[in-house]
């Protein structure tokens, strides 16, 4: 049996099919799991199974809007979770309810796994898949999901849902329905920002204009596909929507050349950018192509390179798949030893298989090439129990019930060879009955054999009739021959200049490899000169070191500036904090002292127990201790805030950014500035005017960072209206200085803006205040970082430092933050 088994398996698996069957087979298990997610509504792991489970068995039942928003649930769970595999099971969801889009997410499925290092644990579900499809009622349902989504404008869902009633137009030979919705779906993903499912849509399109003969329609959207394709950046994306796009010409025009370019330019583009995960699955659907038009040693070739690679990544749970394969291809070859050694290869491996699925096809496959190896070698009764034996596991599992028509045919031939023509005839007639809805080969091997058979047996008339249907096959068979020769023809010229495109990729590889080694040539001849010259000029390295160390010490000084700034900003900190705990720890004091006249005093009454009202009283002087104490808390605990604040302010804290009511930052910080001022050695009378928006919402920052911008703006502020004061006392004219604070949320920004009216910045200097070491302070006042740092704090947090000023008038600081 060839490669294409596995191909039925996948298209079975990855496509949609909606039965008439019993609708209670799945109303029970519906009930159930939506029982078990009523009763634990807690978001976990397990939820998110249950919810694709949902999903999966609603699609089954044709419940389509329900189950599509079981999967949106559990896919948004899982995001909330950060389950890496809620992803993978929402791509198989899509893959089952996707026909059209179905090998697509199955391929992304497939790589997604690869790629985040997990397992696909096996879809039980499956074993409850529909068999048979009746698409008009299926339309009918999707109809109806389509309006669901409609009410929500879900763009998306509604995207996929048109693309599955087209799907099922093409399965009932509509072709304008077909292509009036293929038509809507291409709008809605080009709208959602998906061009590329767009694309895909468009090829079976395409494929449908070329089968009605519109030859110049199909030729207008295959050059807007291409367009996009050539103009596409992502690479490996690009990579996988030319093997979902080879595969849909080949199953939709009988294996075209133009299917085979599209498969051999993904694996092109894979080879070129290094990509393994990907390129394994291009090569072995690759070699799934080439096989049913009779190019086996191609389709070998293919799957040796995927088995290759998948040594090389040391990612081999399927590559016993490979190696049956291509066993397949050796046996086409007659290529018997060598097939045998690789039948040996892959069954060391398939027993390392961990997904049951492909376990179970992976055994399946072996003991079918074990057969045929026995069978192309002449042993028919060795050969009858591997083919018995997979026939055998057929029954037993829900995920190879397509290998008993081959299995059949396969057991007929054996019996026939062995002289056994009653049992060849009742198996033969099996095998020819499953292969009328199957590939053409198997209906004429089992017609012919038939007609062998029965003309054997002496019933001439049973064998005349299956005779004609050999010759009506044949006759099929050999127009697809004449298809598959200029295909095949096609295939040649199409490799062979994917070849020598792949030799011209290599020679510049190689040409960079000698520009690389040239380059590498140069610099050690660099460096050979560069020691002589080493030897030669000594003192001339000793200068350097004396620069070296200058530069060193330059940079250490300049470290020391920077820090300095901090200290002066954290000095003027304190002297702030020193201010504001000087209120509480009076409070403390004051009340600590008359809590303990009090308790002299209870101590007096209880001394006095003769008089009756002394009880009252003890209880109204423990009333005023305890209020007293209560304050003394509540002032202890405001020194000890504003004692971690002063902390927090000096040694930094996470450098995390975490939500922060940007109000009491901004509150907290602009008093604690303001008694610092009050507090150092040239105090000045400032209103401080606070102006704090409403509603605005925590604004993510670095609390001990942003509160040194407040600070230090605040602190130019004061000294610069500290100077504009003198200027103003000494020519007799009035000044009272002011600072005003406001906060507010406009176009998704938060606005803190720290004005002063103080004597405003000459426009010569505005674009160098925010430069490091640029001041107006004289001798050692300043060390011109304060607004460098503030600046470079606001660029971290992601905002933009603005400055308005105008002279004699004033400056306006502008902090704007996204929220």
């Amino acid at each position: 049996m060839k490669n294409l088994t596995v191909t039925l398996f996948l298209t079975l698996i990855g496509s949609l099919g909606f039965a008439q069957n019993a609708t209670n087979l799945y109303t029970a298990k519906i009930d159930s799991v939506q029982n078990i997610l009523n009763k634990k509504p807690k978001d976990d792991t397990i939820k998110v199974r249950q919810l694709n489970d949902l999903a999966l068995l609603c699609t089954f039942d044709m419940q389509f809007a329900r189950g599509i928003h079981a999967a949106k649930q559990a896919r948004q769970l899982s995001q909330k979770l950060h389950y890496l595999k809620g992803e993978g099971l929402y791509l198989d969801f899509m893959g089952f309810a996707s026909s059209g889009l179905g090998w697509y997410y199955y391929y992304k499925k497939t790589v997604f796994y690869s790629e985040i290092g997990e397992k696909e644990e096996p879809n039980k579900l499956i074993a409850f898949m529909p068999q048979k499809i009746d698409s008009e009622k299926v339309i009918v349902k999707l109809l109806e999901a389509l309006k669901y989504f409609e009410k929500d404008n879900d763009k998306e869902m509604m995207a996929h849902i048109l693309a599955e009633i087209s799907s099922n137009y093409q399965m009932l030979n509509k072709t304008n329905e077909n292509i009036q919705y293929a038509d809507q779906a291409i709008k809605l993903f080009k709208e959602t920002g998906q061009p590329n499912l767009a694309s895909l849509i468009s090829i079976n399109k395409i494929i449908q204009l070329r089968l009605g003969k519109k030859i110049n329609e199909a030729n207008e959207a295959e050059k807007e596909v291409k367009s996009f394709l050539t103009n596409f950046t992502d690479i490996r994306e690009k990579a996988l929507l030319y093997l979902v796009i080879g595969e849909t010409y080949n199953s939709g025009l009988n294996y075209s050349a133009v299917g085979f370019e599209y498969l051999l330019k993904a694996d092109y583009e894979l080879e070129k950018i290094g990509e393994t995960n990907l390129r394994i699955l291009v090569l072995n659907r690759l070699g799934n192509n080439f096989d049913p038009v009779g190019l086996y040693q191609k389709s070998f070739d293919c799957f040796q390179k995927a088995i290759e690679l998948q040594i090389e990544s040391q990612k081999t749970d399927n590559i016993a798949l490979n190696y049956t394969s291509a066993v397949f291809e050796l046996i086409s070859l007659k290529k018997w030893d060598e097939a045998k050694l690789y039948l040996e290869k892959a069954k060391s491996f398939t027993d390392k298989i961990t997904n049951e699925q492909w376990l179970e096809v992976a055994k399946g496959k072996f003991h079918d090439a074990s057969g045929q190896l026995l069978m192309g070698q002449g042993k028919y009764q060795e050969a009858l129990n591997e083919f018995f034996e997979v026939n055998k596991m057929v029954k037993e599992s829900p995920y190879l019930g397509w290998m008993s028509m081959y299995m059949n045919s396969y057991i007929a031939q054996c019996y026939h060879k062995l002289g056994d023509l009653k049992k060849s005839i009742f198996y033969g007639e099996k095998g020819y009955q499953q292969s009328l809805s199957a590939e053409p080969r198997m209906r004429i091997l089992n017609s012919d054999l038939l007609a062998e058979v029965y003309e054997e047996t002496g019933q001439t008339t049973k064998a005349f009739e299956y005779l004609k249907k050999y010759r009506f096959h044949l006759k099929e068979k050999e127009e697809q021959d004449i298809n598959n020769f200029s295909t095949n023809l096609a295939i040649e010229i199409i490799t062979q200049r994917n070849e020598q495109d792949k030799a011209v990729f290599e020679r510049e590889k190689l040409m960079q490899r000698w520009w690389l080694f040239s380059i590498a040539a140069a610099l050690f001849s660099a460096m050979v000169l560069m020691y002589i010259l080493y030897r030669n000029n000594r003192q001339k390295q000793k200068a350097n070191t004396v620069l070296e160390n200058t530069l060193s010490k330059l940079k250490s000084t300049q470290s020391q500036l920077i820090q300095s700034e901090k200290l002066a900003s954290l000095g003027q900190l304190t002297a702030g904090i020193a201010h504001e705990i000087k209120n509480p720890l009076n409070f403390v004091t004051n009340f600590s002292d008359l809590s303990m006249e009090l308790i002299d005093e209870v101590f007096a009454e209880l001394d006095n127990t003769d008089n009756p009202d002394s009880a009252e009283e003890i209880r109204e002087l423990l009333t005023v201790v305890k209020s007293n104490l209560e304050k003394i808390h509540t002032h202890g605990t405001r020194a000890d805030g504003i004692v971690k604040s002063m902390l927090q302010h000096s040694r930094g804290g996470s450098g995390k950014r975490e939500p922060t009511d940007l109000n009491a930052l901004v509150k907290e910080y602009v008093n604690l500035a303001f008694h610092g001022m009050r507090a150092g050695k040239n105090p000045i009378n400032v209103t401080i005017d606070l102006q704090l928006g409403a509603n605005i919402a925590h604004v993510p920052l670095i609390g001990e960072d942003f509160s040194r911008v407040i600070l230090n703006l605040c602190n130019n502020a004061f000294d610069a209206m500290r100077t504009h004061g003198n200027k103003c006392r000494v020519i007799g004219a009035p000044y009272n200085a002011k600072l005003t604070v406001h906060t507010k949320s406009e176009n998704g920004q938060v606005r803190i803006e720290i004005q002063d009216n103080g004597p405003g910045i000459p426009d010569e200097i505005k674009d160098k205040i925010l430069q490091p070491f640029f001041t107006t302070k004289k001798g050692t006042e300043g060390t011109g970082l304060g607004l460098s740092i503030t600046h470079d704090i606001v660029k971290a947090h992601g905002g933009e430092l603005k400055v308005e000023s105008k002279v004699d008038e004033g400056s306006a600081f502008i902090i704007l933050l996204p929220m």
